[in-house]
């Protein structure tokens, strides 16, 4: 049975409702496996909304199709784990608040070049973070295997943006 949170009457957010579940039902290993869940998730919902933004935004075309491949690669990624957290009765979040994405709202407020700046600053660093927290999974043994081969198997890709990102970044600040 798959729980997807949403917003309740005390105004939590999915992601608060999402993470109050998983701490009643899990333990141990169960509840490392469905904190990981839960937080990729998040992740890849926050990148999502930030790549939409950019695909309206962003004046590059190569900054343009930069958040088209992440909104594609990132909801594949969501897809897979709401497939996890249903074989596994983990609650995820299915909507992410903008406030609470990294960067958001002054992405929001920026326009032409210095939002593709901003925006593939922001790509950068969220990515290498992205990377540190996989590369931390696939190598611990607080996870299980099925959780420990998610993360080994979303890194090239995740580290594929990061590449871009730092590229894109790179040629953007030569042109200013």
């Amino acid at each position: 049975m798959l729980v997807v949170a949403c917003e309740t009457k005390n105004k939590m957010d999915s992601t608060e409702v999402a993470e109050e579940r998983n701490e009643s039902k899990f333990e141990g290993t169960a509840e490392n496996d469905a904190e990981f869940i839960a937080d990729m998730a998040k992740i890849n919902l926050s990148k999502v909304k930030l790549a939409e933004l950019a695909s309206d935004r962003a004046v590059m075309a190569s900054v343009k199709d930069f958040a088209n491949m992440m909104i594609d690669d990132h909801k594949k990624m969501y897809a897979k784990n709401m497939d996890y957290a249903m074989k596994n009765n983990i609650s995820i979040a299915d909507t992410v608040a903008r406030n609470d994405i990294s960067g958001y709202n002054s992405l929001r407020d920026e326009n032409g070049k210095e939002f593709d700046k901003k925006f593939m600053a922001s790509m950068v660093d969220d990515h290498k973070m992205v990377i540190d927290k996989l590369e931390d999974v696939a190598k611990s043994d607080k996870y299980n295997a099925e959780i420990v081969s998610m993360a080994s198997q979303a890194l090239p890709a995740i580290r594929t943006h990061y590449d871009k990102a730092k590229d894109l970044q790179i040629k953007i600040d030569k042109k200013m």
